[in-house]
């Protein structure tokens, strides 16, 4: 039985595990696959235009459906007025203790100037530490941390900050945030929180100038009256998968 087991396992090597270091959070508020988690705004499109404005834009789409998302692992609550900000974790505003780290302030020095705040806020830049850590066996890939923005209905409120990460074999994910302006709101546990964006961090060479002849023509070509013509003859189809352990033990 161990023989298979080790057979079965050595087959289906990840290139990228999330592991959950607490083990509570993996079984009700699980990592997902962008493409089945829902965008926050196609009601309001369609009860606004009749359908849904969004699938217009393949490259969006593109976005919206590449990677992984974690969800908020607990209630994450946060106030800002101009006195000050505060960010809590646990249920009913975060007056019920949580089982995950409580999230801890950073210099603000590091966010100054990347955004003006509303309100006469404050800046001030939370730092939640992650039940989750990305395993990565193969040292070319890196992954982009950064704000769900089609999945998250809160950003309105909260500027997340986005990072790129090399995971070479384990690393952790956290959300670094800071609120906007004078507000109260909670993001509930399992709301889209961080989107995971993994790539090769292969050697890129780059250039610009000019267009020669083959490239202007393909350039106008791209202005063919073909309907979807970008989702026709550009567009690739980009796999992410997604298993769970416990799935794999019970095969």
């Amino acid at each position: 039985m161990n023989f298979l087991r080790n057979i079965f396992t050595k087959n289906n090597t990840k290139d990228l595990e999330f592991v959950d270091t607490t083990r509570m959070a993996y079984m009700h508020n699980p990592v997902q696959k962008a493409s089945e988690v829902a965008t926050h705004f196609k009601k309001r499109q369609v009860e606004k235009y009749k359908k849904f404005e969004f699938i217009a834009c393949p490259g969006m789409v593109d976005l919206k459906n590449y990677g992984y998302i974690i969800p908020a692992w607990d209630d994450m609550h946060f106030i800002a007025n101009e006195s000050d900000c505060m960010a809590l974790i646990g249920g009913t505003g975060g007056r019920r203790q949580s089982s995950f780290s409580k999230p801890k302030l950073m210099s603000s020095a590091i966010a100054e100037g990347i955004l003006e705040n509303q309100d006469n806020v404050p800046l001030r830049v939370f730092h939640f530490g992650s039940p989750w850590r990305l395993s990565c066996q193969n040292k070319e890939i890196s992954a982009l941390i950064q704000a769900a923005t089609f999945h998250s209905s809160f950003l309105h409120n909260l500027n997340v900050y986005p990072g790129i990460v090399d995971y070479g074999k384990f690393s952790t994910i956290n959300l670094i945030c800071s609120i906007k302006r004078k507000c109260e709101f909670t993001i509930k546990a399992g709301e889209p929180l961080l989107h995971v964006i993994p790539f090769h961090g292969k050697g890129i060479s780059a250039g610009f100038g000019p267009g020669d002849q083959h490239q202007i023509d393909e350039a106008l070509g791209s202005k063919s009256s073909t309907s979807q013509w970008y989702r026709k003859y550009i567009t690739r189809k980009k796999e992410t998968n997604l298993t769970s352990q416990e799935s794999e033990k019970e095969v």
